[in-house]
């Protein structure tokens, strides 16, 4: 049988990947994002070195996560622990609040367009940002509540 510290230290580890693959993927798109709307050369040379690190980041961020993904499918008891109904779920209720974040977005790009001529790609990049961004924020938010990272004290349920 497999140590219940070995399951929450994995746990935390995939929770502190989603969490730094979340950051490396708002500070990359944000970034080039900023570079197709920059009017100045210069900016795009002081806003590129953080964009690709931000990039290399994510990649990095994104193989160990499948790793970790494919550690857990190997293990009858990782899966039961880590990739539970419960985990599923979660996991769609987030890719459905990143739906509803992006027809947010699709609103307010709507109603600002009425005011200010937005090129097509920089649109596409903004919803891009705010449905991904929105949808793994959400995941973490789940995450956190309701999986083997969260430390309930002896009473709590």
């Amino acid at each position: 049988m497999m140590e219940q510290s070995f399951v929450k230290n994995l746990g935390r580890r995939r929770y502190r990947l989603l969490l730094v693959q979340t950051v490396a993927f708002f500070v990359w798109f944000s970034l080039l994002l900023a570079i197709w709307w920059a009017p100045v050369s210069y900016w795009i040379v002081i806003l590129l070195v953080p964009m690709l690190v931000g990039c290399v980041v994510f990649c990095i961020a994104s193989l160990q996560l499948g790793k970790i993904a494919k550690q857990i499918d190997s293990d009858h008891h990782l899966r039961l622990e880590l990739n539970n109904e419960q985990y599923r779920a979660d996991s769609r209720k987030a890719i459905v609040w990143g739906y509803y974040v992006v027809l947010c977005a699709i609103t307010v790009m709507f109603v600002i367009s009425m005011f200010v001529d937005i090129p097509g790609k920089v649109v596409a990049g903004i919803l891009l940002l705010v449905g991904v961004s929105g949808a793994q924020v959400a995941q973490l938010v789940f995450y956190r509540m309701g999986s083997v990272v969260a430390e309930r004290r002896p009473g709590e349920q």
